[in-house]
């Protein structure tokens, strides 16, 4: 009787190692992550780059040859129209000229000292280009001119606002609209863009003319539609499907969409889904379901 009873434990035991062996080696069902169908505004964004360019940045030059001897300003001055910027002379002709600002603006990219030798500015064809000793900048005003695809380019129209941020100020955006659209487009190396030209509405004082600049250009905007994350969307049949769990089958299950505008992270969709119907967005992992994973080895 008592070898019986240790034989029946046995069983027992032997089956139940069988079953937990069976049960650990078998794949867990996958679980999803879900995101509700929203009802929302979405805007449609085209993102490009560009850089800060000054409304006007006139070249300054000495009008004779010869070495400058007196530099009556530095980067960063704000002149008028005639003020004085520098003196050249030139030892052989005896001749002296005092270069004066031909605009309002600020003194940059100030290129000489004393002693440097300055040419006026070349004419002709076969003239040699003189360095400009400065550059008198509008700092006061700029435009950023992104180069768009011409897969975008018929959404891009005068007026249209944009959103810019620059690489250099972080954390901070600036208003611009759009003041002009190129009709000709520019060939590189088989890639046809158009030069957009948008003005920075309220330009920071941080800007510096040629900074780099990211713009986005709000094309349209639809208020009170569906949508779903563009993560939510999949290839299928030709079109496009977000996927949902069959109550019948707890599998996901293809449900085609029709789509309207994308956004930077929601897309609109018009016909498929219902307001609050839950996709599927992504699969969870074993780690984020909490099972515990056991290793081989040594310490």
């Amino acid at each position: 009787m008592k070898n019986k009873k240790v034989l029946i434990i046995g069983l027992v035991l032997i089956f139940a190692i069988l079953f937990i062996a069976r049960s650990c080696g078998r794949s867990p069902s996958p679980r999803y992550t879900f995101t509700p169908v929203l009802r929302e505004s979405i805007v449609e964004l085209v993102s490009a780059g560009g850089n800060a360019i000054p409304t006007s940045a006139v070249e300054v030059f000495s009008s004779i040859t010869g070495k400058v001897n007196k530099i009556y300003v530095t980067n960063g001055d704000v002149v008028d129209t005639g003020d004085d910027l520098f003196r050249t002379y030139n030892s052989v002709t005896g001749q002296e000229d005092i270069v004066t600002s031909p605009a309002h603006g600020t003194v940059t990219n100030l290129a000489i000292i004393n002693g440097t030798h300055v040419d006026p500015a070349a004419t002709g064809t076969a003239a040699v280009s003189a360095m400009p000793a400065l550059l008198i900048t509008d700092m006061s005003s700029y435009t950023i001119r992104p180069q768009i695809n011409e897969v975008d380019i018929d959404k891009i129209k005068t007026g249209l606002k944009a959103t810019i941020s620059f690489d250099a100020i972080r954390d901070k955006t600036f208003a611009g609209t759009i003041a002009n659209v190129d009709t000709v487009g520019t060939n590189t190396q088989g890639v046809i863009t158009y030069n957009t030209y948008i003005t920075v509405t309220d330009p920071p004082n941080e800007l510096r003319p040629m900074m780099t600049a990211g713009v986005d250009i709000e094309t349209t905007k639809h208020d009170n539609v569906l949508t779903v994350p563009n993560i939510a969307l999949k290839p299928y049949r030709g079109g496009k499907a977000v996927q949902v769990l069959d109550k019948k089958t707890n599998k996901p299950r293809y449900v085609p969409v029709k789509v309207g505008i994308v956004g930077s992270l929601r897309t609109e969709i018009t016909e498929g889904v219902q307001e609050g119907q839950k996709v599927i967005t992504g699969t969870l992992s074993s780690q984020s379901r909490g099972f515990l994973q056991f290793r081989g080895g040594g310490n």
